[in-house]
Protein backbone atom coordinates (compact mmCIF):
# COMPACT_ATOMS: atom_id res chain seq x y z
CA UNK A 1 0.00 0.00 0.00
CA UNK A 2 1.35 3.35 -0.85
CA UNK A 3 2.09 5.97 2.02
CA UNK A 4 4.06 9.02 3.01
CA UNK A 5 5.29 7.37 6.27
CA UNK A 6 8.92 7.16 6.88
CA UNK A 7 8.56 3.95 8.66
CA UNK A 8 6.82 2.55 5.64
CA UNK A 9 9.98 2.89 3.23
CA UNK A 10 11.38 -0.66 4.63
CA UNK A 11 8.38 -2.85 3.62
CA UNK A 12 8.67 -1.09 0.29
CA UNK A 13 8.78 -3.30 -2.71
CA UNK A 14 11.85 -2.20 -5.22
CA UNK A 15 11.02 -3.30 -8.10
CA UNK A 16 13.51 -1.83 -9.95
CA UNK A 17 16.18 -4.26 -8.36
CA UNK A 18 13.53 -6.98 -8.58
CA UNK A 19 13.34 -6.96 -12.00
CA UNK A 20 16.64 -6.34 -12.81
CA UNK A 21 17.91 -9.87 -10.84
CA UNK A 22 15.20 -11.62 -12.72
CA UNK A 23 16.43 -10.30 -16.26
CA UNK A 24 20.16 -11.45 -15.33
CA UNK A 25 18.81 -14.41 -14.24
CA UNK A 26 17.10 -14.81 -17.67
CA UNK A 27 13.89 -14.77 -15.98
CA UNK A 28 10.67 -12.88 -17.03
CA UNK A 29 10.01 -9.75 -15.08
CA UNK A 30 7.43 -10.83 -12.95
CA UNK A 31 5.48 -6.78 -11.95
CA UNK A 32 5.74 -5.53 -15.67
CA UNK A 33 4.30 -2.37 -14.27
CA UNK A 34 2.99 -0.75 -11.26
CA UNK A 35 0.23 1.83 -10.18
CA UNK A 36 1.96 5.38 -10.32
CA UNK A 37 2.78 7.03 -7.21
CA UNK A 38 3.98 10.10 -6.09
CA UNK A 39 2.74 14.01 -6.56
CA UNK A 40 0.67 15.12 -9.64
CA UNK A 41 1.73 18.54 -10.07
CA UNK A 42 3.67 19.48 -13.69
CA UNK A 43 5.63 21.93 -14.20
Amino acid sequence: MASTNVEDIATAENYIDRAFNELNAGKPVSVASTRAYGCGVKY
